[in-house]
């Protein structure tokens, strides 16, 4: 049986394509205008960790458009991980910043999303009988 994606799902699996997309063009950008002081040889682990995690939102993305089986929890840990690490952010700042709120507003969204019943059901794992056609 084929489950039809929810709306909330696949506005959140473009959310985190855009997400992964800007990481990913904003690290582009610093290596093409000379953003990294380093040399290469000094640089080339921190670039590609960079990427790496500019990849993951990216990987959630897929999974989530593809109602992949550990998509959704991964989309929760992200959006975990990305609400602490502005909340620490925002401890360390002063003055108003309303873009980390949105940001905050946006992975409580997400996860509120993910808990969603018609969302948990898309992503109810379905098991499959192995059939082996040996005659």
């Amino acid at each position: 049986m084929l489950m039809k994606c929810p709306v909330a799902v696949t506005l959140s699996s473009v959310y985190y394509a855009a997400f992964s997309l800007v990481l990913i063009s904003m690290l582009l950008w610093q290596i093409a205008s000379g953003g990294i002081h380093e040399g290469w040889t000094d640089a080339v682990f921190s670039v590609a960790f960079c990427f790496v995690l500019a990849v993951i939102p990216g990987v959630v993305a897929l999974g989530l458009w593809t109602l992949g089986g550990g998509a959704r929890i991964g989309s929760i840990v992200f959006a975990l991980l990305h609400l602490v690490v502005t909340m620490a952010f925002l401890s360390k700042v002063s003055g108003g910043h309303i873009l980390p709120d949105v940001r905050i507003g946006v992975d409580c969204l997400l996860i509120a999303i993910m808990f969603r019943p018609e969302v948990r059901r898309a992503f109810r794992i379905q098991a499959e009988g192995i059939r082996l056609n040996l005659k």
